[in-house]
C-alpha cells in the first residue's frame, strides 16, 4: 500500500500507508515542519529482531525463498522510481552503466534504505520503464511502455500483451488497478496476469487507491469540468469537483472519506495556479484551504496528521488541516515522491548533487540521501 499520488516529471509520485494513488522532466504520477528545510546526516539502522540467546537461527530453505538474493548495486546506478511496502522493505527501479551503454536496474532494500542489493529487472530498455510499484514481497509490477509483472518477488518478470502504455498504477487489498492509455482503467488480482476493463471514461492521469476504494479522475458528465470516480470493483459514482474546465485535478486520500484535491491551471513561465481543497465525505462536499505555491507539478501524499504537496521544485507540507503550507524539502528538480508509510516518504530528484533519492523517517522533519553501494 502506498500514501502517495505521482505525476511524472514535466518534459513529462498512493499514496498511504493504507492509501495508494499515486503516480512531469521536472514535476512530481505516487511521497516538515513550519519552519525551514532541514536534513539529516544519517539515516536510522534498521532494529534488529529479538532472537533467544540459546536459539540458532536457522536460515529457511531455499524452496521457502519468495525472492533473490541479490547482488550487489552496480556502480553508477541513478534511481528513477520507488516503492515501499512496509517503513523496511521496498525497492527502486533506476539506471546503471552497462556494455550497452545504460541498461535498466532494480534494486531492493529490507532495513529502510540503509543498504541495498540488485536484484533482475525486465528486459527491456530505460526509454520504455518508468514507475514501479510492489503490491507484496511476491507480486510487482513496472510500467511505462507496457506493463511488465513478477510473482516471485523480481525473480523473473513477464510482460502483459496487449498494453502499449500503462500507469499510472497502484495496489491494494490484493487487487492492482492502472490506467492503460486509451484503453481505460484495468483491475485485476495483484496474482495474475489479466486486467480487465474497469471503466472507459477515465483521463487517464491519476489513479488512487485506498483499502477496496477506488478514485480516479475524468471528464465524463461535467460539461467539460473535471469530476471524480469514486467506486469499488465496477461500481462507481461520479462526485463533481471544485475545479473548472481546463484545470487538472489531484487527488490524494488518507482514508475513504478524508480526500485533498488540488486543481492544477495551466502551467507556463514557471508558474501554475493552484487552489486546494478538502474533503471529510469522499467528495461529495468540498472545503477551500490555503493555496499551494504556484509551482509546475503536484504530487499528493497524506500520512496520518500530516497533507504533503510535491511539486518539481520542492516538497510542501502542512500539519494544520491545509490552512498553511511551509517547505519540508527544497530541489532543483523532483521527478518523484511520496509517503509509503506512516512516517517513511521519499523523493527522487536533484538536490544540487545529480539525480539521487532522498528518504525521510520522522514524516518530512528531516531527509538524507540515500548511499545504495
Amino acid at each position: 500500500m502506498h500514501l502517495s499520488s505521482r505525476l511524472r516529471p514535466l518534459t513529462v509520485l498512493l499514496l498511504l500507508t493504507a492509501c495508494s494513488s499515486s503516480p512531469s522532466a521536472t514535476a512530481v504520477s505516487s511521497t516538515p515542519s513550519t519552519t525551514a528545510t532541514t536534513t539529516a546526516t544519517t539515516t536510522p539502522a534498521a532494529t534488529a529482531p529479538r532472537v533467544a540467546a540459546s536459539a540458532t537461527p536457522t536460515p529457511p530453505p531455499t524452496a521457502a525463498r519468495v525472492e533473490p538474493v541479490g547482488t550487489a548495486v552496480p556502480a553508477g546506478f541513478t534511481p528513477t522510481s520507488a516503492t515501499f511496502i512496509s517503513a523496511g522493505t521496498g525497492w527502486v527501479l533506476g539506471q546503471a552503466p552497462c556494455k550497452q551503454g545504460t541498461c535498466d536496474a532494480l534494486v531492493r532494500t529490507h532495513d529502510g534504505g540503509r543498504t541495498w542489493r540488485a536484484v533482475p529487472a525486465p528486459a527491456t530498455t530505460p526509454d520504455h520503464l518508468v514507475g514501479l510499484r510492489f503490491a507484496d514481497p511476491r507480486n510487482g509490477f513496472v510500467y511505462g511502455d507496457g506493463l511488465w509483472v513478477t510473482h516471485d518477488g523480481a525473480g523473473s518478470w513477464v510482460k502483459v500483451a496487449g498494453l502499449p502504455q500503462a500507469g499510472p498504477l497502484e495496489a491494494a487489498q490484493g487487487r492492482v488497478w492502472f490506467q492503460a492509455k486509451g484503453k481505460g482503467l484495468r483491475s485485476g488480482p495483484v496474482t495474475g496476469n489479466t486486467y480487465p476493463v474497469a471503466r472507459t471514461d477515465t483521463d487517464g492521469t491519476s489513479v488512487v487507491v485506498h483499502g477496496s476504494t477506488v478514485l480516479a479522475t475524468t471528464t465524463a458528465g461535467g460539461h467539460g469540468r473535471p469530476q471524480l470516480l469514486v467506486g469499488q470493483s465496477s461500481h462507481f459514482v461520479l462526485r463533481p469537483t471544485p475545479c473548472v474546465a481546463g484545470e487538472q485535478p489531484i487527488v490524494g486520500a488518507r482514508t475513504a472519506t478524508d480526500l485533498l484535491l488540488v486543481c492544477d491551471g495551466g502551467a507556463g513561465a514557471g508558474q501554475q495556479q493552484k487552489q486546494a481543497y478538502t474533503s471529510a465525505d469522499g467528495g461529495m462536499h468540498w472545503t477551500q484551504v490555503a493555496d499551494p505555491p504556484p509551482v509546475p507539478g503536484t504530487s499528493i501524499s497524506l500520512p496520518p496528521h500530516a497533507a504533503f504537496i510535491m511539486d518539481s521544485r520542492a516538497v510542501e507540507v502542512s500539519r494544520d488541516g491545509g490552512r498553511t503550507w511551509a517547505r519540508s524539502l527544497s530541489a532543483d528538480g523532483i521527478g518523484e515522491g511520496g509517503f509509503e508509510s506512516a512516517t517513511l516518504g521519499y523523493a527522487i530528484g536533484d538536490f544540487g548533487s545529480g539525480t539521487v533519492m532522498d528518504l525521510t523517517h520522522d514524516t518530512g522533519r528531516t531527509w538524507t540521501t540515500v548511499r545504495f553501494s
